[in-house]
Order: C-alpha cells, then sequence, then structure tokens
C-alpha cells in the first residue's frame, strides 16, 4: 500500500513521512504522530453507500476528534 503512495509523493517534491505499525489503528497513528512531531495527519475514508459517506469510519473519527493537530480526510 506504502508504495504507489511514495512515488506518487516523490514526483510532487512533498516531505512525508509513511511508516507501518502493528496495533490498533487509531491509537498508533496518533502515536507515531506525537511521536514524530508531526504537523499533519492525512488518512485516507472508505465511502461505502450513502451511509458510509456521511459518517465517518471508527478509526477515522477516532482519529479527527483525539489528534492535537489537524487531520486531512482524502477520499
Amino acid at each position: 500500500v506504502l508504495v504507489p503512495t511514495r512515488k506518487f509523493l516523490d514526483k510532487h517534491d512533498t516531505r512525508y513521512r509513511a511508516e507501518w505499525q502493528v496495533g490498533h489503528a487509531a491509537e498508533q497513528i496518533l502515536r507515531v504522530a506525537k511521536r514524530s512531531r508531526a504537523h499533519m495527519i492525512v488518512m485516507g475514508t472508505h465511502g461505502h453507500g450513502a451511509v458510509g459517506r456521511a459518517i465517518l469510519g471508527s478509526v477515522a473519527q477516532k482519529v479527527v476528534t483525539d489528534a492535537e493537530i489537524p487531520v486531512l480526510m482524502a477520499k
């Protein structure tokens, strides 16, 4: 999953950090963002049907709610 994302970002002179962790997704995202002093969290969403588009998934909701930095949700 990270390989195509890294290839895209490398073409666009964009600073980023990508890594993978094992554990509860939202907790790991928040922990790594804090540890690395990230300026923003960028994450994708899964819009499954009308309800899925209206309501964030549980991981995204927890990250948006608990993050101390801006979170950009991309579909």
